[in-house]
Order: structure tokens, then C-alpha cells, then sequence
């Protein structure tokens, strides 16, 4: 082998390794190529640049390097037919490019996959240009003639030929996308289906599908369960069957809604025919929907007929409501929430108010107008607080006739299932006695707090609940230690004593007041002696106590002063009076004895002067007998015990005996009681009332009439005559000592008699009095307590008549 043809063989295996390191540098490169255009077809950034846009800057690039190639050899003085060609390759390519992309939007291609397009171009432009490049810069044999030339002329074909590789796999990726959205949009529509399907059968409402000719086509649940068919038995069914023979009438009236454009959806109420033979009361709702041949129906049907039963009750419950309410007393109302529309007020309104209730269902806040105007304000802002909670509130209104009343008013919010309100009721009362009453309570409070008595009430255990001040001056203790404790820490055990019996005829209302005096401790630590008088009270369904205490303490010192008084005054005067009618008697005697020994020499006027002498003598005694039996009604009184009156007033009688059979007195005694008396006293009291009606009688003879009849826990006796009379003005006088109303030439007497019956009877705990006028007679009255109920007056004798003739035993 020569060294020429080893050169030679050593030079073929150096340009076949170029070779291959080319091909292989070159397969890198196309791959490179392929990759980035993935990358750039997969990354979103890269398809946020408009696929158009790069397009029409790679047309346009072409068409500037066109350009200056044309620059290029045109310097270099190459054929104008070269230069024409090379220019029109590049350029024209451009055009091409700009001219397609402007067509895309007219195309079937989803514009998403316009940057597909775009890859394909600029990625076939740099591959073709890129492989040329690598084409020619291999050894000799490879070497491109012209490189900028044919690098640029096959690249603008290569960005044709990617445009159209780019076209088609836009158009497949389109057709593959729209394909995946249907499939998609059909499993959703599944899906969607058998949800809805899911929530149909659901649903407590019966639904339905009619078809063309109103056959059931499809019915659900609750639809199968209301009728109580089967479904198959349903399927395939006129509707009639279960919505019965109305159903045609009810249909052909949704028809006309649907037709006329009134409503999409028609709502009625109907019934639906059960398997059983029942009947439901329905509310359904219709739509129709288009099928082959016309217009299907979809229904919507709700059981209303527990609702329709409980509307019925409520419209009875109304009724009855607004039948009761016409005929109340009290005011009641409803409004609406709002409380701008009145949907009822009852006739007490225009009594209570004075104004026509018509015309609050014009105006529901015109009862404002009528509201004291210094509670106006008040209420008002009171009154729309009402939908908020239950509300009260009193004011006054002024009626048209200008009274003013006080009215009570309450209001209530009514809730729907929401908790909304949805009405306002509300009653009102006039309650001006009440605020009257309070107003007068107010008053007397204020008077018991200043009054200087103690005022006290109890409940029915004997506990206090209500001091004034003077009540509580008067203890050792506060206020609140008196509130709530028994009365005995005031009163002591004479509280607790109080005589059961005594109670009992409290009650009954057979006595006024029950009274006693107790010694208490004072807030000084002092005892005290006060007056205790009470009534029954009502406290809490409880029958209580309410009374008055005084201190009497220095009363009773008063008294234990004056009763010793009148006794060395009573005294005084019994030895007075004894000894006064020794002398008198021996005046009277020598009269008497002067008169008739020396009668023959006496003339007529000295005869007068004895006669005078003796007369006062004898009225001075009787003056002095007199005086002595007042001063021995509490001296030598008797102790008061029962005694039968009617017995009492015969001893009396007999004593007047001569005097009824002299004036021809006529006496009824009616039917007297046994009452505790002391019996010689009030024998007094009879004998001086009956002898004052025979005295004082007039031109007829003197009837008397003796009675007596129970008023409460007392006996009230009459002494009634025909006789002369007295001016009213006077009969306080009359029971005075020494008061008289005549002189002693007129009528006789001593002017001590009434005195008398008056100190018996304060003794026995009664009161007397006359009623009388001049001409018309006068009757006589006294009380006597009847301390131990004493037997009626039915139950003594039936009574007599004592006349001139005799008296009846």
C-alpha cells in the first residue's frame, strides 16, 4: 500500500466520523426542537400569547429578511430573475402566513388552539433554518451554494408546510375537545337526571307526568301512596280515574291560562279519587312541556286536607271568637303587624272611646288623636314597641264629649312558623273607677299617716301587714321588724285572747267593732295603756283585721282623776241631801202644824203664804229624793243581768197605776226581749218615760206604745205618745239636770227624770234620744246591748194592753 492511498483512507474515515458526529449533533438539535415545542405547547403561559399574533410576526419577519435579501443581492449584482425568486419565496411566504392568520376566525377551530398553529409555524421555521445550517456547515460535499438564500427560502415554505401541519392538528384537537365536552355534558345530564329522579321520589308532594292525552306517564311516591293505586295500575291511566270528573274542566281552564300567556304555572285546588273510595283535598300546580303530537302536563299535587280541616276550625274558632267578643265589655282588637291596617275591633270600642270603630278601619292609628296630650308621647313610642314582645301600658283618653277616662291596654305579637309576627292582638279596659279608687286609697293613706292614732291591718293569721307612722311611734319596734310578725308583739296576749264569740258576731254582722284596752311597752321602755278598736278586712281571700289604736294613757289618768272626782262628789251630794231633808221635814211639819192650830186666825193671804211654804217644801223634797236616786245609779247599782222586759215594765205600770186610771191612759206594750239590765234601773227608766207621756198629753187622752226590735248586736226600745210635742231644736236640753221645757205652773216636776234615764242608760252601754215635733206626740228611744244574743222578741210573750180598767198580768 502506498502512503498516498493511506492518506487517503486515513482522510474517508475522518470525513464519515464528521459525518455521523453531524447527523447525530443534528438529530439532537430536531429533537431539542420537538421538546420545546411540547414545552411550549404545554405550558399555559406560552398560551396566554395570542396564537394569531405570533403568526403575523413570523409573516412579518419573513417578509423583512425577503427584504434584505433582495438588499444583499441586488448589491451583489446577481440577476434580477434570482433576485425576483428569492425575494418571492420569503416574502410571499409572509403574506401567506398574515393572509391565514386573519382567516382563522372563520374557521371551525376553537380558539385555544390558535398558539398550536403558531408552534407549528415558528417551530417549522427554525427546524427547516436550523438543519440547513447544520447541512451546510459539514465538510464540502455538504456545502449549500448560497446558504442565506436557500436557508431562507426553505425556511419560509417550511412555516407554510408548519402552518398547514399546525391547521390540521388544531382542527383535530377542536373536533376531540368538542367531543369530550358532549361526553361530558351527557354525564352531567345523567347525573343531573338521576338526581332529579332521587329528589321526585323524595319529595312528600305527588308528582306526575300526563302525556298528550292526559294519561299518567310518570308518578312518584307520594303520588302512589295518596291514591293508594299501585303504579301500575296508574301508568297508562286517564287522569280522571284519580282526579275524577272535574279533572276535564280544571284542565281545559289551565289550557286557556298557558294559551292566553297568563301564568306558565296554573294553581288549583281539586281532589283526588282514592283506591278506597276516598276523597283528599289537593293543592296542585301545572306546567305543560311540549311532546310529539302537542302538550304534555307535569303536575305538582300537595294533601291539604288537614290544612282545609284546620282552615274550617280556624274560621269557627274566628267565629265564635268574634261571637264572644261582640258581646264583652272590655275593648279588643287586632291589627297587622305594622300596625297601619285594623283587621278587627269589637262594639266596646265606641262605648269605651265614644267614636264610630268605623272609623279605625279607615285610620288604625286614629285612636292616637284621642290620648291625653300629656301621655301622648309616652304611649306612642310605647305602642311601636308592641311587634317586638308583649306590651302594657296605661294613659288617659278624652273623649268627644271631653270626659277623660283611664285606659289599661295590652298587646301581644302573634308568630308565624318563621318566628315572624304577622298580627297584633290586644284587649283594653277602662279602668277610671279602679285609678279613682287608687287615687282615693292614695288619699286615705296620705290621712292615715297623719292622723295621730295608730292604724293597723292583719292578714287572716293574725300577721301585720300594714303600719302608719303613729303605729309605730307607739311600739319599741321599726317598721320592718312590725311588717310580717304577729299582733301579738304589739298587743300582747290580749290579741290572741280576743273572745271567739265576739268575732263570731263580728262577722255575722252582728256587731260593729270589736274594742278592748291593753297595757303595751312603749318605745321609752314605759307602759303604756292604749285603746284597741277593729273591723273585719278582706286581706288576700283571708278575712284580716284592720283597726285603730290609741294611747290613752293619760286619758285613763284623766279618768282614774275624775271618777275619784265624782265620787267624793256623790258623796257630797247623798249627805247633802240626807241631811237637807231633816230641817225640810221640820219645816214642813211646823207649817203644818201652825197652819191648822192657828187656822181661825189666819186671813186669807197668810193662809196663801203656808200653802206656798208648804208646796216648795214638798218640791224641795222631791228635788232632794230625786237627786238622791241619780246619786246611787253607780253607788248602789244592782249587776246587769238577763232579765225579761216585759216584767220590768209591769212593776213599772203598777207604780203609775193611779196616774193611768186618773188621765185614762191607753199603753200597747208589743213583744220585749230578755236583755242584761240591771232591773230596778230601768224599771226608773220606764216609769219616767210612760209618766212624761201622761203628763204631757194633750186634749185626748194619752195612748203610749211600748216596742222594741233588734238592729245589729243591740236592742232599740220606743216610748211613743199623742201628746203635746216639743220643737226639735230642744230635745238636747231635756236630758240635762234641772233642763226643763215648762214651768212648774205649767206641768209639775223636777226637771231630774231624763237626767236620770240618761245616766242609767250610759251605764247600761246605750244611747237615748227623741224624735218629736210640736202637736205630733214624741217617742222616746234607747239601746241596750245585748251582750249575751238574747232571745228574739217572737219568742216572749205576745204582749199586752194596759188601760184605765186595770193592767194585765
Amino acid at each position: 500500500m502506498t502512503r498516498e492511498n493511506t492518506r487517503s483512507d486515513t482522510s474517508d474515515r475522518s470525513q464519515t466520523k464528521n459525518t455521523s458526529r453531524k447527523q447525530a449533533t443534528l438529530r439532537e438539535e430536531v429533537t431539542g426542537v420537538r421538546r420545546l415545542i411540547r414545552a411550549i405547547d404545554r405550558h399555559r403561559w406560552m398560551r396566554a400569547v395570542s396564537g394569531r399574533y405570533s403568526i403575523v410576526l413570523l409573516g412579518g419577519l419573513l417578509i423583512v429578511l425577503a427584504a434584505a435579501l433582495a438588499y444583499t443581492l441586488t448589491s451583489r449584482n446577481a440577476p434580477p430573475f434570482d433576485i425576483f425568486i428569492a425575494f418571492s419565496l420569503s416574502a410571499g411566504s409572509g403574506a401567506i402566513l398574515i393572509y391565514s392568520s386573519s382567516q382563522l376566525p372563520d374557521t371551525d377551530i376553537d380558539p385555544r388552539y390558535y398558539p398550536v398553529i403558531g408552534v407549528w409555524c415558528v417551530g417549522s421555521v427554525v427546524v427547516t433554518a436550523t438543519t440547513l445550517w447544520l447541512y451546510h456547515v459539514q465538510p464540502a460535499a455538504g456545502n449549500l451554494t448560497d446558504p442565506p438564500r436557500v436557508i431562507l427560502n426553505l425556511a419560509s415554505l417550511g412555516g407554510i408546510a408548519g402552518y398547514a401541519i399546525g391547521f390540521h392538528d388544531s382542527r383535530a384537537r377542536t373536533r376531540a375537545s368538542e367531543l369530550e365536552r358532549r361526553n361530558t355534558e351527557l354525564g352531567r345530564a345523567r347525573e343531573n337526571l338521576e338526581e332529579y329522579e332521587r329528589i321526585v321520589e323524595t319529595v312528600d308532594d305527588g308528582v306526575y307526568v300526563l302525556d298528550e292525552a292526559r294519561r299518567f306517564q310518570r308518578v312518584n311516591d307520594a303520588f302512589v301512596s295518596m291514591t293508594h293505586f299501585d303504579r301500575s295500575e296508574l301508568l297508562g291511566t286517564y287522569a280522571s280515574a284519580v282526579f275524577g270528573t272535574n279533572f276535564e274542566d280544571i284542565d281545559a281552564e289551565a289550557r286557556h291560562q298557558f294559551e292566553s300567556g297568563e301564568t306558565d304555572v296554573a294553581s288549583f285546588e281539586e281532589e283526588i279519587y282514592t283506591a278506597e273510595d276516598e276523597a283528599i283535598t289537593v293543592e296542585s300546580r301545572l306546567r305543560q312541556f311540549p311532546v310529539e303530537g302537542g302538550w304534555g302536563r307535569v303536575g305538582v299535587v300537595r294533601d291539604i286536607t288537614e290544612r282545609k280541616r284546620m282552615e274550617q276550625e280556624l274560621r269557627e274558632s274566628e267565629r265564635r271568637f268574634r261571637q264572644l267578643a261582640e258581646h264583652l265589655d272590655q275593648v279588643v282588637w287586632m291589627t297587622t303587624a305594622d300596625q297601619q291596617e285594623l283587621l278587627y275591633v269589637n262594639p266596646a270600642y265606641e262605648e269605651v272611646w265614644g267614636v264610630d270603630r268605623e272609623d279605625l278601619y279607615e285610620n288604625a292609628t286614629a285612636w292616637a288623636e284621642t290620648i291625653h296630650p300629656d301621655d301622648r308621647e309616652r304611649v306612642l313610642e310605647e305602642f311601636h314597641k308592641q311587634v317586638q314582645d308583649r306590651h302594657e301600658a296605661e294613659y288617659r283618653i278624652v273623649r268627644p264629649d271631653g270626659e277623660v277616662r283611664w285606659i289599661h291596654d295590652r298587646a301581644t305579637p302573634i308568630y308565624d312558623q318563621n318566628g315572624d309576627a304577622y298580627r297584633i292582638v290586644g284587649d283594653a279596659n277602662d279602668v277610671t273607677e279602679r285609678k279613682k279608687r287608687e287615687q282615693q286609697l292614695e288619699r286615705f293613706e296620705r290621712i292615715v299617716e297623719t292622723v295621730n292614732d295608730g292604724v293597723y291591718a292583719t292578714d287572716g293569721d293574725g300577721h301585720i301587714v300594714f303600719v302608719n307612722d303613729a303605729f309605730v311611734s307607739m311600739s319599741q319596734h321599726t317598721r320592718e321588724e312590725l311588717l310580717g310578725a304577729h299582733g301579738s308583739v304589739f298587743f300582747g296576749e290580749r290579741f290572741v285572747d280576743t273572745d271567739e264569740e265576739e268575732w263570731c258576731e263580728l262577722i255575722d254582722g252582728e256587731r260593729d267593732s270589736v274594742e278592748f284596752e291593753t297595757e303595751i311597752i312603749g318605745p321609752d321602755v314605759e307602759v303604756r295603756v292604749v285603746h284597741n278598736r277593729f273591723v273585719p278586712l278582706e286581706i288576700d281571700d283571708e278575712m284580716g283585721r284592720v283597726g285603730v289604736t290609741r294611747d290613752i294613757t293619760e286619758l285613763k289618768e284623766y279618768q282614774r282623776k275624775l271618777e275619784e272626782s265624782n265620787e267624793r262628789l256623790e258623796q257630797f251630794a247623798y249627805v247633802a241631801s240626807h241631811d237637807l231633808q231633816e230641817p225640810l221635814r221640820m219645816v214642813s211639819s211646823y207649817l203644818q202644824l201652825l197652819e191648822g192650830r192657828y187656822a181661825d186666825e189666819l186671813d186669807q193671804d197668810a193662809e196663801e203664804f203656808i200653802e206656798f211654804a208648804v208646796d216648795g217644801a214638798e218640791r224641795m223634797r222631791e228635788m232632794i229624793e230625786d237627786l238622791l236616786a241619780y246619786s246611787r245609779i253607780n253607788t248602789e247599782a244592782a249587776p246587769l243581768e238577763p232579765t225579761d222586759c216585759g216584767a220590768v215594765i209591769e212593776n213599772a205600770l203598777r207604780n203609775l197605776e193611779r196616774q193611768i186610771e186618773e188621765n185614762d191612759a191607753k199603753i200597747d206594750i208589743g213583744s220585749l226581749p230578755t236583755v242584761p239590765i240591771d232591773q230596778n234601773q230601768l224599771e226608773q227608766v220606764f216609769q219616767n218615760l210612760v209618766s212624761n207621756a201622761i203628763k204631757y198629753h194633750g186634749d185626748d187622752p194619752p195612748e203610749i206604745e211600748i216596742s222594741a226590735e233588734r238592729d245589729g248586736g243591740k236592742w232599740v226600745f220606743q216610748v211613743a205618745d199623742n201628746g203635746i210635742g216639743m220643737d226639735p231644736e230642744q230635745t238636747d236640753r231635756i236630758f240635762d239636770v234641772f233642763e226643763r221645757l215648762h214651768t212648774a205652773e205649767e206641768h209639775s216636776g223636777t226637771g231630774i227624770g231624763l237626767a236620770l234615764c240618761t245616766e242609767i242608760i250610759d251605764r247600761h252601754g246605750g244611747d237615748i234620744w227623741v224624735e218629736s215635733e210640736p202637736g205630733d206626740g214624741s217617742t222616746f228611744y234607747f239601746t241596750i246591748p245585748d251582750a249575751n244574743r238574747s232571745r228574739d222578741p217572737g219568742d216572749q210573750s205576745t204582749g199586752q194592753t194596759t188601760t184605765a180598767e186595770g193592767i194585765d198580768d
